[in-house]
């Protein structure tokens, strides 16, 4: 266990004892959260009551926990401003559910940049659907994809993704290679990325959708950008 899980650990093991002090803490958390959002939100509130599940509420202390870690690490890199509702509310309960500590730590991320007034990364209701709508598994792939350098520039082969990206080659003579065709999962997991603008399909002569080669998206590239931790540039 790293020093940042542990210490996540032993923060949420201290509201754990009763429920009650996980609602307390749940409120503490909210005052925090309340100085990003600047409004009394019935809806965030509702978060910190006895009829939230405590794993909720474990979930919104950690996502605290993470931002004030971040924001110390910035320093005078950040300003704190306020987050529009309409963006705030969902980026919260979508956190408030999120099981995978990876994951939430890209919450925290999102909910950092959105949140910081250096930031060049406009809060995005888009952003938080488009993530939240995400399997484990599409954003592994959605990584892999847009953390490789120049592959906004390509044509990405998926044949053997996530683990390796390639791109598309021309031979001399000008022909293509035929692409490797993806694993089931794969291609379904393209396709939900394609849903949501995260990733553009091929598609020969008005056929059906190819999932054997891809291309980045600006949208793609724009969420990538607001999902990644500033503090360690």
């Amino acid at each position: 266990m790293n020093e940042s899980t542990k210490e996540i650990a032993e923060a949420t093991k201290a509201v754990a004892t009763t429920a009650g002090k996980a609602i307390d803490a749940g409120r503490e958390a909210g005052g925090f959260i309340a100085q990003i959002i600047k409004e009394p939100l019935l809806e965030v509130a509702a978060l910190f009551t006895d009829k939230i599940k405590y794993k909720r509420q474990e979930n919104i202390i950690d996502l605290e926990i993470r931002l004030k870690r971040k924001i110390a690490a910035l320093n005078s890199k950040y300003t704190l401003k306020e987050i529009p509702m309409v963006v705030a509310v969902p980026l919260l309960e979508a956190a408030s559910l999120e099981e995978l500590e990876h994951i939430r730590d890209t919450w925290a991320n999102l909910c950092l940049n959105f949140s910081n007034s250096q930031s060049e990364v406009l809060p995005s209701r888009a952003f938080v659907d488009a993530l939240s709508s995400m399997s484990p598994f599409e954003a592994l792939i959605f990584n892999s994809i847009y953390s490789t350098p120049d592959a906004n520039k390509s044509c990405i082969l998926t044949g053997d993704l996530p683990d390796i990206v390639k791109f598309e080659t021309i031979k001399k003579d000008g022909s293509r290679q035929i692409p490797k065709e993806p694993s089931s999962d794969v291609a379904l997991a393209i396709a939900n990325l394609f849903r949501t603008q995260c990733l553009q399909t091929a598609k020969y002569m008005g056929g059906p959708d190819v999932y054997s080669t891809v291309y980045t998206t600006l949208f793609g590239a724009k969420l990538f950008e607001a999902c990644t931790d500033r503090t360690v540039e």
